[in-house]
């Protein structure tokens, strides 16, 4: 079954990176490696939060875990 590994690394100097497989990809004939740059400012944090209070599906889904919380906090806590 298809699966997908993400890492965000810091490149080195000498601009060369070394992937080390699991186990369950050792005798795959082929695989994808897709490289994105990564920006890690302050900045490109409160942009991307600011898109998510605006996403619909976003706020959705965390209502839906507000309503999971709230559930079992009223369990817990009587």
């Amino acid at each position: 079954m298809p699966f997908a590994i993400e890492q965000i690394l810091d490149v080195p100097a000498n601009g060369r990176l070394t992937i080390q497989l699991p186990a369950s990809l050792k005798n795959s004939k082929r695989v994808k490696i897709v490289i994105n740059e990564v920006e890690d400012t302050a900045e490109a944090k409160i942009s991307l939060l600011n898109k998510a209070v605006q996403d619909k599906d976003f706020l959705a889904d965390l209502h839906e875990v507000n309503k999971d919380f709230e559930s079992i906090d009223s369990k817990i806590n009587g």
